[in-house]
């Protein structure tokens, strides 16, 4: 009797470059762990790719994954020679692009995945950084995220209402567009009655003006005495002229002494200050997810955030929210939440109950569904 061939296992790659950054950084941090966790983790072949200062962020990736160091950038063109290289030397039947745009010289033959997380610099370029050659970046940038979606199989966006606006504003997603959602492996705190309370209004993500952060300062001035009494604390990497305009801001209103700007900060500090969050806030003017929202959610902290239609939908009614750019709304919410026990236990349980919905192992059944879709397996 002949014995059956062994069958034969499809390849995919993941593009993983952004490890170790925020929001984009922990998406394909945690999609790597989720798929490692699935039981069908070993019928395929893996392989990621990422810089060689970022590997150190690949936690649980699926065994037997091959690590490709690369060197080009996540949007600059000499990307598109490197991955057509690597991918002819090492072929995969499957890519996934994390971070919005994709190598476009990926043989044909190759299935193709991008996730496009938000669609914030087609609707609002004047949230980008102002910088020389910004204005002609941001048309590259616009043309890159184009092509990526004609060319791609699957588009996936991380909530319904970031997929909404991006058939809008990149029609070469219409039809294509599947929903592959952030997630957390966060838990909630085993605090001790000897543990200082929490007291710290906490912020976390890109420093920038899309954040609000500029009206988190004003709000936090504006509110009463018992929430000025608590430290102000902007967790995250932010260009230095913004960071700079946003410390003139806390001293013109007489807050500097309360205020507290990380910048970029190892996972195990990310944590310490989430210990001391007494509230976490998200007063976004753009988002396609609010992730620091959901693992603030999933670690029992409650959260305040802007009522853009992805938080909404993500948080869904667990987060008390406010319109973007509604200063006076935005101090009276802080200052509800921090000083009414029953409204911070109700968001607690609401939080932890709703982040439910976003853990990595969902995030692996949903990533597997859609690879086993393109391979036909």
């Amino acid at each position: 009797m002949v014995p059956s061939a062994t069958p034969v296992r499809h390849a995919i790659a993941i593009d993983a470059r952004k490890l170790g950054e925020t929001g984009i950084g922990r998406y394909a941090q945690h999609l790597l762990s989720a798929v490692g966790k699935s039981p069908e983790a070993d019928r395929y072949r893996w392989r990621a790719y990422s810089h060689a200062d970022r590997w150190a962020h690949a936690v649980g990736m699926p065994v037997g994954t091959i690590r490709e160091t690369v060197w080009s950038g996540g949007y600059g063109p000499l990307q598109h020679a490197e991955f057509a290289a690597r991918m002819a030397r090492y072929p995969a039947d499957l890519f996934h692009g994390t971070h919005f745009t994709i190598p476009l010289l990926i043989p044909r033959r190759i299935r193709v995945i991008t996730t496009i997380h938000d669609v914030a610099f087609f609707r609002r370029p004047e949230l980008a950084r102002r910088s020389a050659g910004m204005a002609l970046r941001l048309r590259a940038y616009r043309l890159l995220v184009r092509l990526s979606a004609r060319r791609a199989d699957v588009v996936c966006a991380v909530t319904q209402a970031a997929a909404d606006e991006l058939v809008m504003d990149v029609p070469e997603a219409r039809g294509k567009i599947r929903i592959l959602p952030n997630a957390t492996d966060m838990v909630p705190f085993d605090r001790l009655a000897s543990d200082p309370a929490p007291d710290a209004i906490v912020l976390v993500g890109m420093i920038s003006a899309r954040k609000g952060v500029a009206d988190l300062v004003r709000a936090y001035a504006q509110g009463d005495t018992a929430l000025r009494s608590r430290r102000l604390v902007l967790v995250g990497p932010g260009h230095v002229d913004y960071v700079a305009s946003i410390r003139r801001i806390a001293s013109e209103l007489g807050v500097a002494d309360r205020l507290t700007i990380t910048g970029a900060i190892s996972d195990a500090e990310l944590m310490a200050w989430y210990r001391q969050a007494s509230v976490v806030v998200l007063p976004s003017h753009l988002e396609g997810f609010g992730l620091p929202i959901l693992e603030a959610m999933a670690m029992g902290i409650p959260t305040v955030a802007s009522t853009l239609p992805a938080i909404r939908e993500v948080t869904d009614g667990a987060s008390v929210v406010v319109p973007p750019g509604d200063i006076a709304g935005l101090a009276d919410a802080l200052s509800r939440v921090c000083a009414d026990p029953g409204l911070r236990r109700d968001l607690i349980g609401r939080g932890l109950v709703r982040a439910e919905h976003y853990t990595v192992n969902r995030l692996g059944e949903r990533a597997m569904t859609i690879y086993r879709e393109l391979l036909g397996t």
